[in-house]
């Protein structure tokens, strides 16, 4: 993840991420910052200026559990939907919010993988808990 350093805090600038690795932890994170930098659609690239004052942040995701009821969800898991040959997930820290509960996370992850809700309710889906170990450099 990248983040920009503001006013107003840190603000997410990108972020790309592979669930298993293939290749080295070094090659895999510069090909995923480079992603995060340039193709994350959400945000348009990163320019030069702004390189030093953004962080980089690396999530390592860990005790990864296939559930079989929505009620093993805890807030404080991350959450990985995979569907079919798609998979998106959602850090611990991003879904905790004043309403959080489990249904419109799941939405959420079935949207942006598919562009519809529900896709996590359809035979097939999976639906895996996480636990992260977060370093940030500034």
């Amino acid at each position: 993840s990248l983040f920009a350093m503001s006013d107003h805090g840190t603000l997410l600038r990108g972020c790309m991420g592979k669930v298993e690795c293939q290749t080295s932890l070094y090659a895999m994170v510069g090909s995923m910052t480079q992603q995060a930098a340039c193709h994350d659609s959400r945000f348009y690239p990163l320019r030069n200026k702004e390189i030093g004052t953004t962080i980089i942040s690396l999530t390592f995701i860990s005790n990864i559990n296939l559930i079989q009821a929505c009620d093993d969800i805890a807030s404080t898991h991350g959450i990985m939907l995979k569907y079919k040959n798609k998979e998106a997930i959602v850090l611990p820290a991003k879904k905790i919010v004043v309403d959080w509960n489990y249904q419109s996370v799941l939405n959420k992850l079935s949207y942006q993988m598919y562009g519809q809700d529900s896709i996590w309710q359809k035979d097939g889906a999976q639906i895996f808990t996480f636990s992260v170990l977060e370093f940030q450099e500034e």
